[in-house]
């Protein structure tokens, strides 16, 4: 596209009526303009295509995914958590998201891969309003562009059950670590 903006700008810049620079500008101004066209038809196409490998991918995840800008607002969603609508996440404050319990820790986590540019991996219990508390594993990840963070992108799942697991294993684990006597299984 800008080659073909930069041809045009050319065309305009160095035709001068009475010098017979160029013998037909308009037409050559008008094949100029029909290029720009073909060209951002070309990249329109592209980035629908693009768009619609993006939502494919996002939607088949089984994760939530989210992009924040630096201002902590969502810009990005594939599903939202609690129930809520997309409509309802989209263009609302990370701060606003969180229980207020969490609030906290949450802008300071995220303040936190913003100013190293480093990863961070947290897992918090988490009860939103009306709902029974789970555990979400929560990846954020800053997002660059041209060597500084322009925004955070989460990936959040829901360990509830597996954390359940682990608990479970590990009582057991230490129920047979703490037995003195003897186990006899009887047939």
């Amino acid at each position: 596209i800008a080659e073909a903006i930069a041809d045009c700008a050319l065309v305009v810049g160095t035709f001068s009526p009475g010098h017979g620079m160029l013998q037909h500008p308009f037409r050559r101004l008008e094949y100029g303009a029909a290029e720009i066209r073909g060209e951002l038809e070309r990249a329109e196409h592209a980035l629908r295509e693009s768009q619609q490998i993006l939502a494919t991918v996002s939607e088949s995840s089984p994760v939530h995914l989210a992009l924040f800008d630096l201002d902590r607002r969502c810009v990005f969603a594939n599903r939202p958590l609690a129930g809520s609508s997309l409509d309802q996440v989209i263009g609302k404050r990370l701060d606003d998201m969180m229980p207020p319990e969490l609030v906290a820790s949450s802008v300071r986590n995220f303040l936190e891969v913003v100013e190293t540019g480093s990863d961070a991996d947290i897992t918090d219990r988490i009860q939103f309003p009306g709902m029974e508390p789970r555990y979400y594993r929560m990846l954020l990840r800053p997002v660059s562009r041209d060597g500084r963070v322009i925004g955070v992108v989460a990936n959040v799942a829901d360990v509830t059950e597996s954390r359940r697991q682990q608990e479970q294993q590990q009582l057991q684990a230490n129920i047979i670590e703490r037995m003195h006597e003897g186990v006899m299984l009887l047939d």
